[in-house]
């Protein structure tokens, strides 16, 4: 939890160092992600409504300590129950984009989400884990998709693993 803490306290500098700059502006503050349902974060970003719904759900995985050494889930076993995230959906300027189950379907036991925006895209950051098991996943998207997504350690803060989508077909 300690270090969850101190990743969001330096995400906070950063983002305030942006802001001065104005290279960045972002939705305010960030929202504490429910571990059962919907948590939603929106604002205008770029005079454009941006509205992000992530929903999760609770997973049973017992209570047993230590962690089993054969994981059958995406579970980090750092809170019981596990906190599962089943869906995000996302909205640019009243459009809703195809969000690809890969890009959230290993996040489990979130703590917050918070949006901000760049030159030409905006990020969804999800903070999740704790301890050796934090981690931060960045979603970039914009008005025409999503872009990439990538994960961070949450001790290191080193770049574990990037993944490029590719756009969605259209569909007439």
């Amino acid at each position: 939890m300690k270090n969850f803490l101190s990743l969001l306290l330096a995400f906070a500098f950063v983002h305030g160092a942006c802001l001065v700059s104005g290279q960045s502006t972002a939705v305010p503050g960030q929202v504490e992600v429910a571990r059962h349902g919907d948590s939603v974060i929106a604002g205008t970003m770029d005079h454009k409504p941006v509205r992000v719904v992530l929903s999760t759900y609770e997973l049973e995985i017992g209570t047993a300590h230590p962690s089993p050494m054969d994981r059958r889930t995406n579970c980090l076993y750092t809170k019981r129950p596990c906190s599962q995230v089943s869906n995000i959906s996302i909205w640019v300027g009243g459009k809703r984009l195809f969000v690809p189950r890969s890009a959230f379907a290993d996040c489990t036991d979130l703590g917050a989400m918070w949006l901000t925006s760049q030159s030409d895209a905006y990020v969804l950051y999800l903070g999740g884990g704790d301890g050796a098991e934090a981690y931060t996943v960045k979603i970039y998207f914009n008005a025409g998709g999503i872009g990439r997504r990538e994960m961070y350690d949450g001790e290191t803060k080193k770049l574990l693993q990037t993944t490029t989508y590719m756009p969605p077909p259209v569909i007439e």
